[in-house]
C-alpha cells in the first residue's frame, strides 16, 4: 500500500511540474497595449503606433501593427513592425513603438489599430485612438 501511495505522489507531482517548466521553454502568452497613434512627421509619412508589453518570456519579440480609418476623405491603411526589441524579464513593462508607412489618413479622426506580439511572448490587441499630429 505505501509503494502504491508513493507511485501515485510521484505521478501527480510530474504532472503539475510539466506544464510549468514547458513554458520556461517556449513562447507564453502576455499583454500588449496600444497607448496612441500618431503622425510621424517623417519624410514620406507613416503613422507612429505607441504602446507597452508585459513580457511573459526572455527573448526576442516582433511587433506587427495594421492602421485602418474610414473617413469622408478616404479608407487610411497602413503597415508597419518594430523587430528589434527584446524582454529581459518575465513581468517587466517594455515600451515600444512602430511606425506604419500608408496613405489617406485624416487627423482628429478615429483609426482602428491591431497590434501583435509574437516571439518569446505571444498577444494581440485592437483599439480605437484619435489620429494626432505628431512632427
Amino acid at each position: 500500500m505505501r509503494k502504491l501511495f508513493s507511485v501515485g505522489l510521484a505521478v501527480i507531482v510530474a504532472v503539475v511540474l510539466v506544464p510549468t517548466s514547458a513554458n520556461a521553454f517556449g513562447p507564453t502568452d502576455g499583454e500588449i497595449d496600444i497607448s496612441g497613434a500618431e503622425l510621424s512627421g517623417t519624410p514620406g509619412g507613416g503613422i507612429d503606433v505607441l504602446g507597452t508589453i508585459r513580457c511573459a518570456g526572455i527573448g526576442p519579440v516582433m511587433i506587427d501593427v495594421d492602421v485602418q480609418q474610414q473617413s469622408p476623405g478616404g479608407p487610411g491603411m497602413a503597415a508597419g513592425a518594430n523587430n528589434m526589441l527584446t524582454c529581459p524579464a518575465v513581468g517587466y513593462h517594455l515600451k515600444w513603438l512602430a511606425t506604419a508607412t500608408g496613405a489617406g489618413f485624416v487627423t482628429g479622426e478615429k483609426v482602428e489599430i491591431t497590434a501583435i506580439v509574437t516571439g518569446s511572448t505571444i498577444a494581440m490587441d485592437t483599439e480605437e485612438h484619435v489620429l494626432r499630429w505628431g512632427g
